[in-house]
Order: C-alpha cells, then structure tokens, then sequence
C-alpha cells in the first residue's frame, strides 16, 4: 500500500539527511537550492500527555542567483500560509501543525527543477503526506506538461493511468476480500472520473522518466484501502508525444 511507501520513504529520507548525506540532483552545475535546518522545540505542559520533543525541518532555499524561485519557494509557500514565526508558535503551543519537512531534487536542469517535499503533521491524529513541485527555476512559476507534451500525449496517460489504477484496486480488492467492497467501489468510481487537470497537477521529471500521482481519495481511517497510486513513465515512451518547444523532454530523446 502506498502507506507503508511513503512511511519508508519518509524514514529512508530523515536517515539521509540525519547522517549529512544530500540528495541526487540531476544537474551539472551547481544547483539553484541549498537545505536550510529548522529546530522546532515543544515543552510538555502540566495539562498535556505530549512529552517534550525536538522536532526537525529541512527545507529547500533558493539561492540570490534565483529571486523567482526564491519567492516560490518562500516559508508561506511551503507551510500553506503560515510564516515561520507562526508555524514556531503552534508547535510551542500544541506540538501540533507541520512536525517534519524533508525534501529530495528529482531533477534538476539550467531552466528547470522538480522537488519532492515529504511532510508529517500532528493534529487530531498523526499524517503524513508529499508536495510535488516542478518549477522554472527563472520565473518561479510551475513548468506544465503541457509545455512538454502534445494534447494526444496527455490523453494517453491520463488513459494508461486511470487502466493502471483500476487494475491496481481490483487486485488489492481480490487479495483482501474481508474489506468493505463500496469502499473499493468509491475508488473505482474516483479514478474513472480523474481529469486531466487532477492529474497533471502532481507530477515531477526525474533523471529517467516522467513520474505522476494523484492526492488522497479517502478518509484518513480507510486511506490504508487505497492503491499505490504513483506511476513512472520512461521517457521513451513519451518521444512521440514531445512537443518541439520542449526544454526538458526535447534533451531526453
């Protein structure tokens, strides 16, 4: 389940950046971001069973070089609105809100970069969730696939998408026939409905090929139901489609 991914995938990224390690940029020179470290304390309180804690952010900073993406990247973009001094004070006051923050370069070129922002929040219950970004680095504004792709291009993969996650629910179904079948009726139903516009809103480049995925379907206390719902597309597959203004998939044929 996708879950139990991202759980791994979120430890596997605080070992990494815990033991001083960086991450893989697909860039030749020197990247357009460095990691800024937040410390955020929380000190029990008398009238809480939370105990006292540190709790780390790391956090992708553009350089001068980058104003744009500097401000694409600022801490209100980061935290959904919230500024640093903010976000300080709901941990110090609850130990709520966003409790961790890591993030990965999947690519990065002169024009372009895509990141991936892991985070875990405190709130009623625990979660844990991803930002995709993929960014001009000159403008600051997202680089769309349909920059990259032509319309016949992107209806083939929101086709093999949605066949690949209909296929994904119904062998999830088969494999644990003690669960709730309207539940898997209610994704199947989901997926069927996906738009493009859904669709192309979460997607990063990587070194090898175009990554897709889609947010939560489901409540938080039946998310465990839900397939893995990222798919890697190689960039082979994409030649056909790659329209001539290209800046990234042009480079890749």
């Amino acid at each position: 389940m996708k879950y139990l991914k991202l759980n791994l995938l979120l430890f596997l990224a605080g070992f990494l950046a815990q033991a001083g390690y960086s991450q893989p940029i697909k860039s030749r020179g020197k990247s357009a971001i460095s990691a800024q470290r937040i410390i955020l304390k929380y000190k029990k309180h008398d009238d809480s069973e939370m105990e006292s804690r540190a709790d780390t952010l790391r956090i992708p900073v553009a350089t001068a070089e980058y104003p744009a993406l500097k401000k694409a990247l600022s801490y209100q973009k980061l935290f959904f609105g919230d500024d640093l001094k903010t976000l300080r004070q709901n941990h110090t006051d609850c130990g709520c809100g966003i409790t961790s923050l890591n993030y990965e370069v999947a690519f990065e070129n002169k024009d372009v970069i895509s990141l991936k922002l892991f985070y875990e929040t405190e709130a009623a219950y625990p979660s844990s969730y991803q930002q995709w970004l993929t960014l001009n680095k000159h403008t600051g504004n997202a680089h769309p696939l349909s920059a990259e792709i032509d319309q016949k291009g992107r209806n083939w993969l929101l086709k093999m998408y949605r066949d690949t996650l209909l296929k994904r629910i119904k062998e999830d179904k088969e494999a644990r026939t003690d669960e709730d079948s309207v539940t898997y009726d209610e994704l199947k139903t989901h997926i069927s409905q996906l738009i493009e516009s859904t669709l192309f809103s979460k997607y990063i480049f990587t070194n090898n090929g175009l990554m897709l995925s889609i947010d939560g379907m489901l409540p938080h206390v039946v998310q465990d139901m839900e397939p893995d719902d990222d798919l890697f597309i190689p960039y082979p597959k994409l030649k056909p489609y790659i329209l001539p203004t290209a800046i990234i998939l042009k480079r890749k044929q």
